[in-house]
């Protein structure tokens, strides 16, 4: 199952719902993020490259607004 099948089975525990992500620049934070988003959750990123997550924030701010 996908992460984002998972959120989709989910949805109304992950609406309004704050999540603390870590490491959502690579592999499954990736999807957890993005399926998060996608089900209308609200996420707190953070990661150790500054750069790839200034990155990443930027475009999940272009698609999820």
């Amino acid at each position: 199952r996908t992460a984002l099948e998972a959120a989709q089975m989910h949805a109304e525990k992950i609406r309004d719902k704050l999540f603390v992500i870590t490491g959502p620049y690579s592999e499954i934070g990736v999807e957890t993020t993005k399926a998060f988003l996608h089900e209308g959750g609200k996420v707190v990123l953070g990661g150790r490259n500054a750069k790839l997550l200034e990155e990443f924030c930027k475009e999940m701010k272009q698609q999820y607004r």
